[in-house]
């Protein structure tokens, strides 16, 4: 996820980072529901996962009821993301990430 440092690292550091949360939130599910590459969806995930917040409830059970949508629909993409061989980092991220959506953990 080396090459994903500027969403997971940088723009959590944004100044007004708190304010513009949400919309980032809603973009990058939005951006898990059309995009291809599964190392960049493996990272929104990630970023999901650790970055909406859990005390707007309504948010969360969107970001749930996508996640649920993405894994049904997306089997290809998912099982890309799981046989991932050469990063397992990245694999168990993602299925943290996942757990941590789905369990509110």
């Amino acid at each position: 996820m080396k090459e994903h440092h500027w969403l997971l690292r940088s723009v959590p550091h944004l100044m007004h980072f708190d304010i513009i949360r949400s919309p980032i939130s809603m973009f990058l599910r939005q951006a898990c529901q059309i995009e291809n590459d599964p190392h960049i969806i493996a990272a929104y995930v990630n970023f999901l996962a650790i970055h909406t917040p859990d005390d707007n409830l309504q948010e969360f059970a969107d970001l749930a009821l996508d996640m649920a949508q993405m894994i049904v629909e997306r089997p290809t993409i998912i099982n890309t993301i799981l046989s991932i061989e050469n990063n397992s980092n990245e694999q168990n991220d993602f299925l943290s990430s996942v757990s941590e959506i789905f369990l509110n953990i």
